[in-house]
C-alpha cells in the first residue's frame, strides 16, 4: 500500500513566514539566553524592591484628600496660622533636638 504524504506537509519547511522560519531565525546564542535570565532576574529583585517601598508608604485618607481639595477650589479652606506655625516648630524640634 503506497500511501502519499498529505499535500500540507509536501510544502517545504522553509516557506517565508512559516513556523519554522521563525523558529530558526529566533533561535538564541547561550550567551544571549543567559543575559536574558539576568534581565528577568534583576527585574524580579526591583519588583520585590518596588513591593517593599510600597508597603513602606503611608496610608492615605482618600475622603480627607478629597474634602480638602474641594474645600480649597471653593475657596472655603482656611489655614491656622498659629497652628501651623506651632507644628512646624514641632517638626524642626524632632529633627533638630538642640533647638
Amino acid at each position: 500500500m503506497n500511501k502519499s504524504a498529505p499535500k500540507s506537509a509536501s510544502k517545504s519547511p522553509l516557506v517565508e513566514g512559516s513556523v519554522v522560519t521563525r523558529f530558526s531565525l529566533e533561535r538564541r546564542s547561550a550567551k544571549q539566553i543567559d543575559q536574558a535570565a539576568v534581565e528577568l532576574a534583576d527585574l524580579a529583585i526591583d519588583m520585590a524592591e518596588l513591593e517593599n517601598t510600597i508597603k513602606e508608604l503611608p496610608c492615605i485618607d482618600a475622603a480627607r484628600v478629597v474634602d480638602i481639595h474641594n474645600r480649597i477650589t471653593a475657596g472655603e479652606y482656611e489655614v491656622d496660622s498659629k497652628r501651623l506655625a506651632a507644628k512646624l516648630i514641632d517638626m524642626e524640634s524632632s529633627i533638630d533636638p538642640s533647638r
